[in-house]
């Protein structure tokens, strides 16, 4: 039978808010808001470098008016990234601390660091602001009634919800791709596994068992999956497909296939297309839908060694996530036929 679970402990959150900053914010940003609209400010990024000169001098003059008994050049920093560039992200994109953003209103702005969860020093000073900066992110796509990703150079994804959406104003989540990707002996070191563990995972990826990392959200399954993958010998002919960069593989022979589903490429597209490149492993970083049946016909066909992620708290949780996932892909096979490939292709 399922073990009773204990009540759910929410994630203790950390206020590192400057309230003191933030009220003379809002007195600066409602001077600059008189002599220069918000409408007025260009939506496109980044500004010219006269644009930026120019609201350099708007700030400080505002700045200088209401003459604050805060940090002024602080104060000159949140204003300007707000009329130049994409306001508090700007901050904390550049924190190689903070591994996600999520604003989820225009004076509330949540930063996720290896320590845990905050709200932020710095937040936005109006809705306007904020979706200033949402319409600088969307680019030519500034005027969609939905939501939308954008993906910077650095493999930082950003997704946005406009209104009408999102009732109280844009809300932006900004996720960083890992800065390290930890060896398997490295997560032994760290106590995430034990010796036995990672001889057993060592010895099940050289004999080509194909393996499924399950786990609830934010548990390390795209970390071990990585970390296995990266085990897999030179030569051998890997895929991997996934929605974010997270799966580092050092074999020259590697492929990385990354979907884009606002332009109509999801996963299941990828793996389809992954199979004419001849694999012998393919890595699917996240079964979420109707690719976990191409992935598991594939690994019981050939592909053996393959290797996936899941959602799951056990694993028969997970086999039974990754059935109903089939489903989607092939409705026309009875629960049978689908448990016996589901059961062919996973070995571990």
């Amino acid at each position: 039978g399922h073990a009773i679970q204990g009540p759910v402990v929410a994630p203790k959150v950390v206020s590192e808010f400057d309230a003191t900053l933030y009220r003379a914010q809002l007195d600066v940003a409602r001077v600059i808001a008189d002599s220069t609209p918000v409408s007025g400010i260009p939506s496109y990024y980044p500004l010219s470098p006269e644009d930026v000169q120019r609201y350099e001098g708007v700030v400080r003059s505002a700045i200088d008016r209401i003459n604050p008994s805060v940090d002024r050049d602080e104060l000159g920093r949140v204003l300007l990234a707000e009329c130049v560039g994409l306001g508090a992200l700007d901050e904390y994109i550049e924190d190689e601390r903070v591994r996600d953003i999520y604003v989820n209103r225009f004076d509330q702005v949540m930063i996720r660091r290896d320590d845990g969860l905050f709200q932020a020093r710095h937040a936005f000073s109006s809705r306007e602001m904020l979706e200033l900066t949402a319409r600088r992110l969307l680019g030519d796509d500034a005027d969609v009634l939905g939501a939308d990703e954008i993906r910077f150079g650095d493999g930082t994804r950003v997704h946005v919800v406009m209104p009408p959406l999102a009732v109280h104003g844009p809300v932006i989540t900004a996720r960083k791709p890992p800065r390290n990707h930890p060896s398997l002996t490295d997560l032994i070191s760290d106590g995430v596994l034990s010796p036995g563990m990672g001889d057993f995972l060592m010895r099940a990826l050289d004999a080509g068992r194909s393996i499924v990392v399950a786990g609830p959200t934010s548990s390390g399954k795209s970390t071990l999956l990585s970390s296995l993958g990266a085990l897999i010998p030179e030569g051998m002919r890997v895929v991997s497909i996934e929605d974010y960069s997270h799966v580092a593989l050092p074999q020259s022979s590697a492929v990385r296939l990354e979907a884009s589903p606002s332009a109509g490429f999801d996963k299941r597209f990828l793996i389809r297309n992954a199979l004419s490149m001849h694999p012998q492993r393919i890595l699917l970083d996240e079964c979420r839908g109707a690719e976990t049946y191409d992935w598991v016909t594939s690994v019981a066909s050939g592909t053996e060694g393959s290797m996936a992620t899941i959602h799951g708290t056990s694993a028969s949780d997970a086999l039974g996530r990754m059935e109903s996932l089939c489903l989607l892909g092939a409705i026309d096979l009875g629960p049978r036929g689908l448990r016996e490939q589901i059961a062919r292709a996973v070995n571990l």
